[in-house]
């Protein structure tokens, strides 16, 4: 299976004692995103396991890569919390322990190149990707199928958060949708009002009421959909539509609009809305950092101040309408 998620493809293979039913879930996760034919820029082999018991799956040296990261993470983010169980605890879900695939590299995670390597330790998975090879191997965990599923696409976004910078994107902790054209952004932390605002929106112009790509192209930022979604609202997603304004969201007693300089755009977007920034190496952090700053100089940023009763779409055509009486 090939993912296709804005500019960035993915191959697809999950291994283990899978079910048919898995892999109709999966499908269906991905619906509108499979290709058979793309072009991909890495691939993915996601090993499905019961239990993960570090002692029987991780040899020592992927034990010391995973500790060797996790230290250089708290160096660079010091108010950090890392799930530091994958190297000193064990994750269960029964009593027998889980065997090391067959199939997985030896080790799959080297500590003598770590510069190669993007780590995600989550607590649904594990992911490893080179980026010389252009190869990520993940282990997921469960027996639940809609636990699995929910850990198989943590792993696919992983992967793609890793591979975005490397080619211009970023993915953003945001909702987004298409307006006369132009896309709209709404970035907040959980429980700003991402997924509701959305749902304001008919369900054709919704790029994701959770996770958004960003992507430079000739210069010019666009907004393109994910598979990633809190809600179910069909499969339907608009074509990708260039960055027209950038929103950051703020509950409040009343609806305005509050621009924003650039740089202190940028700053909101760096410090807390970017999809596992933490757990970027030094190249991906440069990337996206580039990424977002061609995003703030391109399209105007403001804070939305809104209430619970809040109608977007009337909201927007009245400011729109007040800004062109003033010019």
């Amino acid at each position: 299976m090939i993912i296709q998620v804005g500019n960035i493809g993915l191959q697809l293979d999950i291994l283990g004692n899978t079910s048919l039913e898995l892999e109709r879930e999966i499908r269906n996760t991905f619906s509108g995103f499979n290709s058979q034919s793309a072009a991909w820029d890495a691939s993915l082999k996601i090993f499905v396991l019961p239990e993960i018991h570090l002692d029987s799956i991780l040899l020592d040296e992927e034990t010391a890569a995973l500790k060797h990261m996790l230290e250089r993470m708290e160096k660079r983010f010091p108010y950090a919390k890392f799930p530091y169980e994958w190297v000193t605890g064990v994750h269960r879900n029964g009593s027998n322990n889980a065997r090391r695939p067959k199939t997985l590299p030896r080790p799959f995670i080297s500590s003598s190149h770590m510069d190669r390597f993007s780590v995600v330790p989550l607590r649904q998975c594990l992911l490893a990707l080179n980026h010389d090879d252009r190869q990520a191997f993940a282990l997921v965990r469960g027996r639940d199928i809609s636990v699995l599923n929910s850990a198989v696409t943590i792993a696919v976004q992983a992967t793609l958060c890793m591979l975005a910078p490397g080619k211009k994107s970023v993915i953003l902790h945001g909702a987004s949708v298409e307006m006369g054209g132009e896309g709209y952004l709404f970035v907040g932390v959980s429980g700003s009002g991402k997924s509701t605002l959305a749902k304001c929106f008919p369900s054709e112009n919704v790029f994701s009421d959770e996770s958004t790509l960003c992507y430079m192209s000739h210069g010019t930022p666009y907004l393109a959909p994910t598979p990633f979604i809190q809600t179910e609202n069909g499969h339907s997603r608009p074509e990708p539509a260039p960055l027209g304004r950038i929103f950051f969201l703020n509950k409040d007693n009343g609806n305005s609009m509050t621009d924003l300089s650039p740089g202190a755009a940028m700053a909101r977007i760096l410090h807390n809305h970017i999809h596992l920034f933490s757990f970027f190496r030094n190249e991906e952090a440069v990337g996206a950092f580039h990424m977002v700053d061609g995003m703030v100089r391109s399209a105007p940023a403001s804070i939305l101040n809104f209430t619970r009763t809040f109608d977007p779409l009337p909201f927007f055509e009245e400011t729109a309408y007040e800004k062109q009486k003033t010019l």
